[in-house]
């Protein structure tokens, strides 16, 4: 096995270059992927050949990097650049009862008939129950 180690990093919309920590780096093809550490640095075993290597963030706009890999370690900076997306907003409605607020309100409905059952109950009929 080959270790690749590489760098990604981020260029962000002010031009500034900064590490991306979390991003995806996967190979098209196979079901091989990492992620980049918390400082944006990654490590890949891969065998010498021809790869098309993918990396992406959410927010950021994805590269693929053909490389062809030897037997020596290869180094790849990758700059992503910001990409903006609209999202469709949408709201969540249930239609179901709020069952907290169904057993709450049957406790408080119900409340002094129990009261009432524990205070009338007492340590005889107990005694009575288990032990006659």
């Amino acid at each position: 096995m080959f270790l690749m180690p590489a760098t990604l990093r981020v260029k962000s919309l002010m031009k500034m270059v900064k590490h991306l920590p979390f991003a995806t780096v996967y190979i098209h093809n196979t079901t091989y992927g990492v992620t980049t550490n918390s400082i944006g640095n990654y490590f890949i075993e891969l065998k010498p050949g021809y790869y098309s290597i993918t990396y992406s963030f959410i927010g950021y706009q994805s590269i693929i990097h053909n490389v062809s890999l030897t037997n020596e370690p290869l180094t790849i900076d990758v700059i992503l650049s910001a990409q903006t997306t609209q999202l469709v907003e949408f709201e969540v409605y249930s239609n179901t009862k709020n069952k907290a607020k169904e057993v709450m309100s049957n406790v408080r409905k119900n409340r002094k008939k129990h009261l009432d059952a524990v205070s009338s109950y007492c340590l005889q009929h107990l005694h009575e129950k288990f032990f006659d």
